[in-house]
C-alpha cells in the first residue's frame, strides 16, 4: 500500500510538472501570437511587471517596429529548448523560464527567438524577448 501511495505521489507530481510545463508554453505562444499580429502596445501591457518597468511602451513600440515588423508574416515556430532558473543575472530571484524558438518569417528565413518569462502569483508573464539571425 505504501508503494502504490508513493507512485501515486510521484505521478501527481509529474503531473503538476507538465501542466505547469504547458502553462508556460501556452503563455509564451499567446504572448508571440500578440506580438506576431502587430499588437506591440497589447504585448507590452500583457508582459510581467519587471518587464514595464525595464522598458516604456512606446520604446517597446519603438523597438518592435524596427526589429520585428520588416520580418513580415511568421511561417514556422517551433521550441527547441526549454529551462528553468531560480535567478537570472540583473533581475530579482524568482521562477524564470528561458524558452528558445527556431523561427521563420516572411523575410527572415531563420530566426532564433528567445522568450524569458517568471512566474508571477502563479500566472506566467513574459520578462525578455530577443530575436536575431538564425543558423
Amino acid at each position: 500500500m505504501k508503494t502504490l501511495l508513493t507512485l501515486v505521489t510521484l505521478c501527481l507530481f509529474a503531473f503538476a510538472s507538465l501542466a505547469q510545463s504547458s502553462n508556460v508554453v501556452d503563455e509564451a505562444n499567446a504572448w508571440l501570437t500578440t506580438v506576431d499580429a502587430g499588437k506591440y502596445e497589447e504585448s507590452w501591457e500583457q508582459a510581467g511587471g519587471y518587464f514595464q518597468s525595464a522598458i516604456s511602451q512606446a520604446e517597446w513600440v519603438d523597438a518592435l517596429n524596427n526589429a520585428r515588423s520588416p520580418l513580415g508574416e511568421l511561417l514556422s515556430r517551433v521550441v527547441t529548448e526549454s529551462t528553468e532558473h531560480d535567478s537570472l543575472p540583473g533581475v530579482p530571484d524568482s521562477h524564470y523560464t528561458i524558452m528558445i524558438f527556431e523561427s521563420q518569417f516572411e523575410h527572415l528565413e531563420a530566426a532564433k527567438e528567445t522568450v524569458t518569462l517568471v512566474n508571477e502569483a502563479s500566472n506566467w508573464h513574459v520578462v525578455g524577448y530577443f530575436i536575431a539571425p538564425g543558423h
